[in-house]
């Protein structure tokens, strides 16, 4: 749904960038995510509560509680990530954008 490309992430960004598939997609009714702080923030937190979605935190060192993702995560390590070496964010978003298109063509 979204390769978002950066230093870091914040709960706040990912806030945001919700907001943005909520917009393209429609409202999940939950989301399943590990412990990472951008998911565990206020901001999420508070960003859940508003747009009334369940929120699944799976289990800490549990990653095939949520193996798809894991999975996809893998792939895009495997097939990208550890085969370039990037010089700046805009050539990682490029790639990445490029990546995504031919792994999902489904718009």
């Amino acid at each position: 749904m979204a390769l978002i490309v950066d230093t870091s992430l914040s709960g706040m960004r990912v806030a945001r960038e919700l907001d943005r598939l909520i917009t393209e997609r429609g409202r999940p009714r939950m989301i399943v995510s590990d412990n990472g702080s951008e998911f565990t923030s206020n901001a999420i937190l508070a960003w859940a509560d508003q747009n009334r979605v369940e929120w699944h935190y799976i289990a800490p060192g549990k990653p095939m509680q949520n193996g798809f993702i894991e999975s996809f995560n893998g792939r895009l390590r495997d097939e990208l990530l550890n085969e370039t070496l990037f010089t700046s964010l805009a050539q990682a978003r490029v790639a990445i954008a490029l990546w995504r298109a031919d792994y999902n063509p489904v718009s």
